[in-house]
């Protein structure tokens, strides 16, 4: 017989609670949803309904790990922590009972939102915790589980409710655990440990899908690095969007390096516990759990693959800019020599003119300063000719010329060196 009610506060919780009479053997199933209004809120319950709960069902301490990864925040913080799955084994309570607890969080992806313009899937990293304590014995084998949801009406949820409540089945497209692991949560007397390849298989499959839509980004900005060609302009805009798009893929891809290998634990304690309990399924259950391990560990190859293929890219990217700085740095560094070459063949040109100008300018003011009459008188006889004549004075030019001029040159040669 299968119950379902939605307790909104803590005296209908305390009520119900102790509803239960006295003496009572519970070979049930309880099943108590909390929930986050959204992934990033804290959990919508108040703390008086929580320590009734944790009370009243005698919840370890190391539940209180799981709860504390489930608070509000503005950042996307720990998104690659996940608290340890914990067990506790052969656990004797003040009434004598004997039972084993059981709690980990399990990470997994949703898809957030689909862009209506471009169809693009938005995806977000969510948690679901988990805890369970089972009774051991004949008489108490009541199994009690607290689930953490993301936000209300989640996957799980919706999948609990349509199996338990109403009896309905989802398609076996849709999730991993598949139609065996339904009669197996539904049968009489099923064993505890199956209700987790429910949770478990509800979600774990999403890791294709999302890794997937990743591919595709990548194999996009791929496509826009492999198509430059470096003897034109380089799109500097374009390549920088490319980086980043890169960098932010790689950024979202980082957290799964941590979530694979908590998920194997989680699975691995499962697989222990399964062991420690005696039940005919035990071997369906080990064999769904080694299953869904080496599930992630192909998740994990294919992350190993991506993440090589985001390095390789942002590498090809770096070294085409590099190049093409280098190619520009030697085209101006030639363009420099042409200069230089020039200059040289410039500066020998001028160092010719001032030289010359060197030697003719002292002399000319010499005889500008004297007079060239001085030096030089015209005879005329009348005739149709006349003569030119060099005064006795004509000493004087050169002794105060050539002087001058050695003066003039050798003080140019001393500052030019």
């Amino acid at each position: 017989m299968v119950r379902h009610r939605r307790l909104p506060n803590v005296h209908d919780m305390c009520s119900h609670l102790q509803n239960k009479t006295d003496g009572q053997v519970d070979q049930c199933t309880r099943i108590i949803s909390i929930c986050q209004t959204y992934s990033w809120a804290a959990l919508d319950v108040s703390e008086d309904t929580l320590q009734t709960i944790l009370s009243h069902y005698i919840v370890a301490r190391e539940f209180t790990t799981i709860l504390g990864s489930f608070y509000f925040k503005t950042l996307g913080l720990e998104e690659g922590f996940i608290s340890s799955p914990w067990k506790r084994i052969h656990q004797i309570y003040p009434d004598g009972r004997l039972t084993y607890e059981l709690g980990y969080i399990f990470k997994y992806p949703e898809i957030k939102c689909i862009d209506e313009t471009t169809g693009a899937e938005r995806w977000s990293i969510r948690q679901t915790g988990v805890y369970q304590r089972v009774g051991t014995t004949n008489r108490d084998k009541d199994s009690v589980f607290i689930l953490l949801h993301p936000q209300y009406s989640s996957a799980l949820q919706r999948s609990l409710e349509a199996t338990l409540v109403h009896g309905d089945s989802i398609p076996i497209t849709q999730s991993v655990g598949g139609h065996g692991d339904l009669m197996m949560i539904t049968k009489k007397n099923a064993s505890p440990l199956a209700l987790h390849l429910y949770i478990l298989g509800t979600y774990m499959y999403n890791w294709r899908a999302y890794m997937k839509n990743e591919e595709k980004l990548l194999i996009k900005t791929s496509y826009q690095a492999l198509s430059i060609d470096i003897t034109e302009d380089l799109p500097f805009d374009d390549l920088y969007e490319s980086l980043s798009s890169l960098h932010n893929l790689e950024t979202r891809l980082a957290p799964l390096r941590s979530i694979f290998p908590a998920t194997k634990r989680i699975l691995q304690l499962l697989i222990k516990l399964n062991n420690a309990y005696a039940h005919p399924d035990k071997v369906y259950i080990n064999e769904r759990l080694d299953n869904m391990e080496e599930m992630i560990n192909s998740f994990d190859d294919n992350l190993q693959y991506l993440m090589s293929r985001v390095a390789s890219i942002c590498s090809l990217l770096s070294n085409t800019i590099s190049l093409k700085n280098e190619n520009t740095s030697n085209q101006v560094s030639n363009s420099m020599l042409k200069y230089n070459r020039f200059t040289v063949d410039d500066s020998a040109t001028v160092r010719v003119i001032t030289l010359v100008t060197l030697i003719y300018l002292p002399p000319t003011s010499v005889s500008g300063f004297f007079s060239m009459g001085a030096f030089f008188s015209v005879q005329n006889d009348g005739g149709a000719q006349s003569n030119t004549l060099i005064t006795p004075y004509i000493w004087l030019y050169f002794v105060v010329a050539i002087p001058l001029t050695a003066f003039t040159v050798a003080y140019w040669w001393w500052k030019s060196r």
